[in-house]
Parts: structure tokens; C-alpha cells; sequence
């Protein structure tokens, strides 16, 4: 069996700058789980600096 790494935020260095992209961005999933949980990343300092959030949808 191949060996697996596991990604530790924690214990990362250097977090390089990414751009996350939601599909389906005015849904209610969206309102009442990721956003929240992207906000708490960030105010722990899990994110990236910088980082670029962009959120599509058909509505």
C-alpha cells in the first residue's frame, strides 16, 4: 500500500497565497456552513495571506 501524507495546517510553515472558488455561492449551504467555517479559518490564522474568495451562482 502506498504511504499517505497528512497536511498539518498547524505545523505548516508558509502558507502559499490561493484563490478558493464556491459554486452554488448564494445557496444556503454556503450562507450557513462555508462561509462561516472560512471565517473561523481566518480569524485563527489558517489562511493564507493572501487569499481571494470567489463565489459564482446562477441566481
Amino acid at each position: 500500500m502506498p504511504s499517505h501524507q497528512i497536511c498539518d495546517l498547524r505545523t505548516a510553515d508558509v502558507l502559499e497565497p490561493c484563490t478558493i472558488v464556491i459554486f452554488g455561492a448564494s445557496g444556503d449551504l454556503t450562507r450557513r456552513k462555508l462561509i462561516p467555517a472560512l471565517y473561523s479559518m481566518f480569524i485563527q490564522g489558517r489562511m493564507p495571506t493572501p487569499f481571494t474568495i470567489v463565489g459564482c451562482s446562477r441566481t
